[in-house]
């Protein structure tokens, strides 16, 4: 994520039937969007919920709140592998060492190769526009040109808060220096690099490896991971989960997807001509980019954390089909082949046109673009700089 967006993991594909019983009819009562900007699961979506809620103040804000905690639970894995919505080591077990054996024997050391990388740095003072992609920029840019929406929505922001509190509270374990404390530990790490203050971390039974965040920093903000992803990832690809998340928080998507979806709402509820202006300045196909950008901007955030490449794509790569049984035999190089394979194909007359249907409806990048988007990041004078100019840790 926001988570999916999530911030919430953004899955603008979800089945409608899998949502809770009441939940559809809440959620028409309160947004007026067009059918392919409403979201078929508000929980995953409370950003587009609270968008809706603040255009329409006679549906009751309540509605909304009622809504999220009663399938704040029901989170699911976001659409194009979110993280929602990071892995394994840099380097191809499988090979290792004379084969799957090897591999196995370096995982039991503990961190496949983390241990002898150079010492990270932090990035004292480090603002979001140091490292977000560049559409994400400009979208979010835009958007600060509404200074009184963005306040509404502020405004909103606690009672949202005290809603998804009580659901994580009484739902999740919360993590701290005496719960969990190495899971506590890897935050507080990931947070001195980014320069944030912590948030609250939960954990929650689930078996969808997944992870999300409201994605907006007000009094109480959160990362929620689920317990197959603990069960999956490496501690270190686990810290790059987190570090994605957190890099959702720093942008605070959350907020501006919340205001984007109410200028939306807007256009497309004033009747026909709102409606063919949003058309023509293909307003759903630039939300559906701006979350795709979003992502690439925290996988950086995660870039700048793990400071190693295999690491963050080890943990795509495990999202995208990793199992426990096989983790010892994922080989990075291999994937990164495919993401090559991918661009090949695409090249074509044929392959252009599937590749912009395969991507047009997503929330988040295809797991192989994205793993090719952030071997281009870790090569780039933008990140070089970062980390020539960084702090010791």
């Amino acid at each position: 994520m926001p988570v999916q967006f999530a911030m919430p993991l953004l899955g603008a594909r979800d089945n409608p039937a899998a949502a809770a019983p009441g939940l559809l009819c809440a959620r028409r009562r309160v947004l007026s969007l067009p059918s392919q900007l409403v979201p078929a699961k508000p929980s995953l979506h409370p950003e587009v919920a609270m968008a809706a809620a603040l255009s329409r103040p006679r549906c009751g804000f309540l509605v909304w709140c009622c809504c999220w905690m009663r399938v704040a639970r029901h989170t699911q894995q976001r659409e194009g592998q979110g993280y929602r919505r990071v892995g394994g080591a840099v380097r191809d077990r499988g090979r290792q060492g004379g084969g799957g054996g090897g591999g196995e024997g370096e995982k039991k050391k503990g961190g496949g190769g983390a241990a002898n990388a150079a010492p990270r740095k932090r990035f004292n003072g480090l603002l979001a526009d140091r490292f977000q992609h560049p559409f994400d920029l400009e979208a979010t840019g835009m958007l600060r040109r509404f200074p009184g929406l963005e306040m509404a929505i502020r405004g909103a922001v606690p009672a949202i808060e005290d809603a998804v509190f009580m659901d994580n509270i009484a739902n999740s374990i919360l993590v701290g220096p005496r719960q969990m404390a190495s899971l506590h530990g890897l935050l507080l790490e990931a947070c001195r690099i980014l320069d944030m203050q912590p948030p609250d971390l939960y954990i929650r039974q689930n078996p969808t490896p997944n992870a999300y965040t409201l994605a907006i920093r007000g009094k109480k903000p959160f990362i929620v991971l689920h317990t197959s992803l603990l069960d999956l990832m490496e501690p270190e690809e686990v810290q790059a989960v987190i570090a994605h998340e957190l890099g959702h928080l720093k942008c605070e998507h959350g907020i501006w997807v919340t205001l984007a979806t109410v200028v939306a709402n807007g256009l497309y509820g004033r009747g026909f001509l709102g409606a063919f202006v949003a058309d023509r300045l293909g307003l759903r196909r630039r939300l559906m980019r701006w979350s795709r950008a979003a992502e690439f901007t925290c996988d950086r955030a995660a870039m700048l954390v793990a400071q190693d490449v295999n690491v963050v794509v080890s943990t795509l790569l495990k999202l995208a089909g990793g199992s426990v049984s096989q983790a010892s035999e994922l080989s990075v190089p291999e994937f990164l082949k495919q993401a090559s394979a991918y661009d090949l194909a695409s090249q074509t007359r044929i392959g252009k046109l599937l590749k912009r249907e395969q991507s047009l409806e997503l929330t988040h990048p295809l797991p192989v673009v994205r793993a090719r988007e952030l071997v281009k990041f870790s090569e780039s004078p933008q990140y070089l700089g970062l980390v020539r100019r960084g702090l010791p840790l």
